[in-house]
């Protein structure tokens, strides 16, 4: 009986998992201003913390990207990043 080829399926398997590969936002503490700005479009996601620095408080949700990434395009200090 012939083996079966399992560099294809692993190959196929690692491109399924990079296609369910979850995003997740960062916040970059060293540009961050602490506006607010993402707090107030998206507080489900983003919280200033009390050293005045905004920190991520849930990770990415594909069902909430435009929210996303309005937060992310209005950010003043461009501080925030999907991944």
């Amino acid at each position: 009986m012939p083996k079966k080829d399992k560099p294809h399926f692993a190959q196929a398997t690692r491109g399924a998992d990079a296609k369910m590969a979850k995003k997740k936002i960062v916040v970059d503490a060293d540009t961050c201003i602490g506006c607010g700005t993402c707090e107030g479009i998206a507080p489900e996601y983003f919280k200033v913390g009390d050293d005045g620095i905004s920190e991520v408080i849930k990770q990415y949700d594909e069902k909430d990207k435009d929210i996303i990434e309005d937060a992310v395009d209005s950010c003043p200090s461009q501080a925030i990043t999907v991944k």
